[in-house]
Formats: structure tokens, C-alpha cells, sequence
């Protein structure tokens, strides 16, 4: 199973996401597609043993702030790390997402 997560939502984001990613790949053997800023993702990750690990980066430059309205995100912002999580898994590089950014951009890509 391949997961992806938006590395750039929620709280402590994205030191917090990236640290949870780490542990349940290397607990539980998942495979982990974090999306968001590369070279912030990057530098996070590179503070854990990951290199036997299946842990990866897919790079989306923008992120959804907690008070941005679902409607506009939907509408005018491109490229931020849900938008292009969930297109991972509806092109089937991914079985799921998973998102502790804005709850309601998040439903409303998804729909």
C-alpha cells in the first residue's frame, strides 16, 4: 500500500507530518509519498535514517492556509500539496490520502 500525505498541512506542519511518516513506515512498513515543498520536505526528512525506508517526495509548491475558503481554493490555487496528493491517487499512483490540513479544501478537491 502506497500512501500519500500532504506534508504541508496542519499544525507544525511540516516537521510533525514528516515525523509521523517516518515512524509508520518504519513500524509498519508502509510506503509513504510525501507531497509539499521539496526543499522543506527534504530537510525534515533528512533528519531520520530513512534510506531503507519507502519514503519519497513529490514536489507541490503551494500550500491551503487553515483560513483559505474551499471554493477558492477549488477555483484559483494550483498545484498545492492536497490538489496534487489526491490527483496521485485518482491517476492510481497512490491507494489513499491522507491530509491534517484544511479539512474543507481537502473535501472539496475530493469531491
Amino acid at each position: 500500500m502506497k500512501i500519500a500525505i500532504d506534508a504541508m498541512g496542519g499544525d507544525f506542519a511540516p516537521h510533525a507530518i514528516v515525523e509521523g511518516a517516518f515512524w509508520a513506515s518504519k513500524r509498519h512498513g508502509i510506503k509513504v509519498v510525501l507531497v509539499g515543498d521539496e526543499d522543506q520536505v527534504s530537510k525534515e526528512l533528512s533528519k531520520y535514517p530513512t534510506s531503507k525506508l519507502p519514503i519519497y517526495i513529490h514536489h507541490a509548491p503551494h500550500v491551503v492556509a487553515m483560513h483559505d475558503s474551499p471554493s477558492v481554493v477549488v477555483r484559483k490555487m494550483k498545484d498545492t500539496s492536497i490538489k496534487v496528493a489526491l490527483e496521485l491517487a485518482k491517476e492510481g499512483q497512490v491507494n489513499g490520502v491522507v491530509s491534517a490540513g484544511n479539512s474543507g479544501a481537502a473535501m472539496a478537491l475530493a469531491m
